[in-house]
């Protein structure tokens, strides 16, 4: 697989944007977040090294309907993974 922008061929940045931090926004960002080293085995034309992962929600905090201290469990890991995390704050 070959990507071409027009910035040059594997120039542009590589965004996923996840809409929605409940527990399957969360799950699927951190996943994904891990994976970022499998992923270049089943796909060696690309370079992942500048993947990033936006989790956006619309309320305060991620698993914003779960406990104070899931709350801030869910906020913690996500930064530690590197996720960015976008929310209403």
């Amino acid at each position: 697989m070959k990507i071409i922008s027009a910035s040059g061929p594997e120039k542009r940045p590589l965004n996923l944007v996840i809409v929605g931090a409940g527990p399957i926004g969360v799950e699927l960002a951190g996943a994904l977040r891990k994976s970022k080293k499998l992923l270049p085995k089943d796909y060696p034309g690309i370079d992942f090294s500048r993947l990033s992962i936006y989790l956006l929600e619309g309320s305060p905090y991620p698993l914003n309907n779960m406990s104070e201290k899931a709350k801030a469990a869910a906020t913690r890991y996500l930064l530690e993974k590197g996720v960015q995390l976008l929310t209403e704050k």
